[in-house]
C-alpha cells in the first residue's frame, strides 16, 4: 500500500528537474542551511525508523550523549526536525488518536535517495509504514498502539496487536477471525478498534465472527461524537437483526471512546434484553464536543 507521505514520483521529477520519471538530487541544494546537528539528527532518526517526534527527538538526545558526551535541548533537536521537514527530507503528518495528538514522521522520497546517497545504505522501515502494513491507516494503527498502552497501564501485561499473532480459526468451519487486540488470559478479551469506515454489511460480518469466540464484544473508537454518530447505529442495527440469538447467548456489546477507556470507563453497552443502549456517562458531557 501507498504511504500517505510519500511524494509523488511525477512531483519529485517537476520539483528537482528529473527527467523521464528519474530524480536527480543535488543535496547541497536541499540542505544548504544544514548543520552537523541536523545531518546526525537525519541519520538517527532514519536509521531506527522512528516514527513518532517525540520519541525521535529524545531518542536523538540519548544516542548523542553516547557518541559526543554532549547533551543537546529538546528544543534544539526538535528545530533540526523542523529543519528536515522543512526540506522535505522528513514529512510529518498531526493526527489525534483520542488518548493524544502527535506528530508523525516518515521519511520522503526526495529523503530516502538523500539518505542513501549521503550515507550509503537503505533507510530503516518506519513504524508508521509498518502501522499502515498491519492495521491499513496510521491513525488506526496508533489508535491500537495506544489501546495496548492504556490496557498495559491498567495492569494487563500479556497484550497482542499483530494481525499474524492475533489469527483465530473459527471451529465451525466459518473462516477466521483477526481481533485489534486481544488481552488473553482465563477468559481472554477481544476488542475492535474502530475508526467507523465499515458499511453495514461488513461491520455485521464482523459482528458474525466475534460472538463466536466470546459474549462481550468490545469496541473502541476516537471520541464519545464517534460512538454516538458512527458506531452506535450500527451496533444496534445487528443488534436488531440478531436480538433472538443474542439474548439466548447472553451476548452484549460495549462501545467505548479512546477517553472514556482511558478512564476505565464505558461510554455505551447494548443489551439485546433492552430497546435502548444503555448510556454510562453524564448525558450533557456527552453532548459535548470531543477535543479530539
Amino acid at each position: 500500500m501507498k504511504s500517505e507521505f510519500l511524494y509523488d514520483r511525477d512531483e519529485i521529477s517537476e520539483r528537482y528537474g528529473g527527467k523521464d520519471h528519474s530524480v536527480y538530487l543535488k543535496i547541497s541544494d536541499l540542505v544548504s542551511g544544514f548543520n552537523e546537528l541536523d545531518w546526525k539528527t537525519f541519520r538517527i532518526i532514519v536509521s531506527k525508523g522512528i516514527s513518532e517526534e517525540k520519541e525521535a527527538i529524545e531518542t536523538v538526545i540519548d544516542d548523542l550523549i553516547i557518541e559526543d558526551r554532549i547533551c543537546h535541548s529538546k528544543d534544539s533537536v526538535w528545530r533540526s526536525v523542523k529543519r528536515l521537514t522543512g526540506a522535505n527530507l522528513l514529512k510529518s503528518n498531526r493526527i489525534h488518536t483520542g488518548y493524544r495528538p502527535l506528530n508523525v514522521l516518515q521519511i520522503s522520497e526526495v529523503g530516502r535517495m538523500a539518505y542513501m546517497q549521503t550515507f550509503k545504505k537503505n533507510p530503516a522501515r518506519f513504524e508508521c509504514e509498518k502501522m499502515v502494513s498491519d492495521h491499513n491507516s496510521i491513525l488506526h494503527g496508533y489508535m491500537i498502539k495506544d489501546v495496548k498502552h492504556i490496557l498495559n497501564q491498567f495492569g494487563y501485561k500479556n497484550v497482542t496487536t499483530g494481525r499474524k499473532e492475533n489469527v483465530i480459526h473459527l471451529y465451525d468451519g466459518g473462516g477466521f477471525c483477526i481481533p485489534d487486540v486481544i488481552v488473553h488470559g482465563k477468559p481472554a478479551k477481544y476488542f475492535e478498534v474502530e475508526c467507523g469506515n465499515h458499511n453495514q454489511y461488513d461491520f455485521d460480518e464482523k459482528c458474525d465472527r466475534l460472538k463466536i469466540i466470546t459474549n462481550k464484544l468490545y469496541f473502541i473508537v476516537r471520541s464519545r461524537s464517534d460512538a454516538k454518530v458512527k458506531l452506535l447505529p450500527q451496533i444496534e442495527s445487528w443488534v436488531k437483526k440478531n436480538r433472538g440469538t443474542l439474548r439466548f447467548n447472553n451476548i452484549k456489546v460495549y462501545l467505548t471512546s479512546m477517553r472514556d477507556l482511558a478512564n476505565n470507563s464505558c461510554t455505551y453497552i447494548v443489551d439485546p434484553h433492552f430497546d435502548e443502549p444503555i448510556c454510562c456517562v453524564d448525558k450533557k458531557r456527552n453532548e459535548e464536543k470531543d477535543d479530539a
